[in-house]
């Protein structure tokens, strides 16, 4: 499967999966290494929803080319943020190393992520939901 999703999402020779990071009820996210870098393979175990896997994508880019600190998630050679592979839905995105909590975090850094987060624009296809609008 390696192999595919370097393919898949133009991530260069030489892929090998590593280790399994994280495992829900809902998928798995393994460690991809290749030539060009470290990347986080999330595969889920039932059916996603495309158009909303996009969207969401999409909003999780703006964020991180905001320059909020998160991983970036990676189209693949048609553009798309999910693909089906052997069956499965997949997405990829940046390697990010998961550290302890660290309570010395620097406050500063906490809400310039905050506000670069708050200042992102993504424009939405449907009516907001009265649960985020109503007072």
């Amino acid at each position: 499967m390696a192999a595919q999703v370097a393919d898949r999402f133009d991530l260069g020779p030489d892929a090998r999966l590593e280790v399994e990071a994280a495992r829900g009820e809902q998928g798995q996210v393994r460690r991809l290494v290749t030539a060009r870098g470290v990347f986080a393979l999330k595969e889920s175990f039932g059916s996603v929803d495309a158009e909303e896997a996009q969207r969401t994508a999409e909003f999780q880019v703006a964020c991180h080319d905001a320059g909020v600190p998160c991983p970036r998630p990676l189209s693949d050679i048609d553009g798309r943020y999910l693909s089906e592979i052997d069956g499965l839905p997949i997405r990829v995105q940046t390697w990010a190393d998961v550290e302890d909590p660290d309570p010395s975090l620097d406050p500063t850094l906490v809400g310039t992520a905050v506000a670069r987060l708050h200042v992102v624009d993504v424009p939405v296809a449907e009516p907001a939901h009265w649960w985020g609008t109503d007072p």
